[in-house]
């Protein structure tokens, strides 16, 4: 175990490994607004493998910060997205707001903001395709799952295997992104 007693050290380590978080973050469509607090999630993963790193056992730290950052980050963005949190995902302060407004009159951001909606409503129905196409196992199992179940939940409820739990998110996915690539 890595003893780290001393915050300048500790500060230190955590700069000399921050790139492994942002790289992980890369992997994960994260909203801009999410992004400080993915990346703030990110460090207690490194701050955990930092405390819980036993060379012992065989793997580079990095291997092992990895791994700790990886799950920090899933486990929080499945919690952000359960049904319970769905409603604070949505939620904005008055004064955000009032920036947008402001934004919204400068010249540059016009086209920005066009885009953005443009894009958006491409997704959804692209997304909302593809649904029409899944049988409604595949549609509750994927639903389910961005909505932030587990695969162990999700399994139980439908009465099917974890395997194929995995096996319906990942053909749901892949149809997605051919959709995607394809129009």
């Amino acid at each position: 175990m890595l003893q780290v007693t001393d915050e300048k050290l500790l500060n230190q380590l955590i700069n000399e490994y921050e790139y492994i978080i942002k790289i992980i973050i890369s992997k994960y469509n994260i909203k801009y607004n999410d992004y400080d607090d993915v990346l703030q999630e990110g460090r207690i993963g490194l701050l955990k493998a930092i405390d819980a790193y036993d060379k012992k056992k065989g793997a580079s730290f990095t291997t092992f910060a990895s791994l700790c950052i990886d799950r920090q980050i899933l486990s929080f963005l499945r919690t952000k997205n359960r049904k319970k949190n769905r409603i604070n995902n949505y939620c904005y302060s008055i004064e955000s707001y009032q920036s947008l407004i402001e934004l919204k009159n400068t010249s540059y951001i016009d086209q920005n903001i066009e885009d953005y909606v443009l894009s958006k409503v491409y997704y959804e129905y692209i997304f909302e395709n593809t649904l029409i196409k899944l049988s409604e196992i595949e549609k509750d199992v994927y639903s389910q799952y961005t909505e932030g179940y587990s695969v162990s939940e999700i399994s139980e409820k439908h009465s099917i295997s974890k395997k194929q739990v995995y096996v319906i998110i990942a053909k749901v996915k892949k149809r997605i992104e051919q959709k995607l690539n394809h129009n």
